[in-house]
């Protein structure tokens, strides 16, 4: 099922100069039908999480298959080592939180 068709997602998802730059040059160079595989890296499926419901030590799974972790520190949220920048955007099929990479 493509990912913008899933329900009950959350998304995690970099937004910066940096991060959108790189992702314009693997649009370039990746097919297609590889890229599905790429976004899936960003997307938790059958759970939308808040940032209330992130917790210290969470493991989520992606829908590429990779795990991936939720460390609280200072009051700051990572997932794995990207910093979570702003949180709780709801989207038609769930919600999204943007990330420093």
């Amino acid at each position: 099922m493509p990912i913008l068709e899933a329900t009950n997602v959350t998304y995690f998802v970099p937004n910066t100069a940096g991060a959108i730059a790189n992702f314009t040059n693997v649009a370039n160079i990746v097919p297609p039908d590889e890229l599905g595989a790429i976004f899936g890296y960003h997307v938790i499926p059958n759970s939308i999480l808040h940032s209330t419901d992130l917790q210290n030590g969470m493991m989520l799974q992606t829908s590429q298959g990779s795990d991936v972790y939720i460390t609280i520190q200072g009051g700051q949220v990572f997932v794995n080592s990207a910093k979570v920048l702003q949180v709780d955007f709801l989207v038609a099929n769930g919600v999204l939180h943007t990330l420093d990479r």
